[in-house]
């Protein structure tokens, strides 16, 4: 578990860290791309998503939760499109 170290006057003001059970990691979660990019400027180095993705990821499979994750790590991008676009059935529009 990666300790939590100081952040700048950004990171306190427009996100909040959690523990994600199901990820085993720090997750941070901001309302918009200005948030994200000013704690991104502040130091924040784990993953940032947006209030809205929590949202709709909540009734995700675990090994879905973890490959978007990851995919977040490596690309730093925002999935909620295509999460709003799922079908029931797990295909996307």
């Amino acid at each position: 578990m990666k300790p939590l170290r100081k952040l700048g006057k950004y990171a306190q003001k427009f996100g909040k860290v959690i523990w994600s059970p199901k990820l085993q990691e720090f997750i941070w979660i901001t309302e918009n791309v200005l948030t994200k990019n000013k704690l991104i400027n502040d130091g924040v180095d784990d993953v940032i998503y947006f209030q809205e993705e929590v949202d709709l990821m909540g009734d995700l499979r675990q090994e879905i939760l973890h490959m978007i994750n990851e995919t977040k790590k490596v690309f730093n991008g925002t999935l909620v499109e295509v999460i709003k676009n799922r079908r029931k059935d797990g295909t996307y529009v």
